[in-house]
């Protein structure tokens, strides 16, 4: 079965959710690179980080594209992984504009800092 964004924000409740081109969000994400490397986790498909609120979920989707979602502490991861596996990527899904800054602005609301 495949599924749209829209139907995976109204399947999980997440709070946002969209798809990132990986190119884009592997310079952001240098330092969690660099530390699996350090724990030998090499090939990682997935990153979880948890605010003390709000979580952010990182997977790789398609080669090249990755998907990233924030929800509520409340949500089980295990439905957020349930229903990334059902989702589709459509090109209009992608996110391509000043994606550092925007990305910045959700780790924000994932720590409420």
């Amino acid at each position: 079965m495949t599924a749209s964004l829209a139907d995976f924000q109204a399947a999980t409740g997440a709070l946002e959710a969209f798809f990132v081109p990986q190119d884009q969000w592997l310079g952001f994400m240098a330092e969690t690179k660099e530390l699996t490397e350090t724990l030998g986790l090499l090939d990682f498909k997935t990153v979880l980080i948890e605010g003390p609120e709000r979580s952010l979920y990182i997977a790789a989707t398609t080669p090249g594209i990755l998907l990233a979602v924030i929800f509520d502490k409340a949500i089980p991861i295990g439905r957020i992984r349930y229903e990334a596996a059902k989702l589709t990527v459509a090109p209009e899904d992608v996110s391509l504009p000043q994606f550092r800054e925007f990305a910045r602005g959700l780790l924000d609301q994932v720590f409420g800092t």
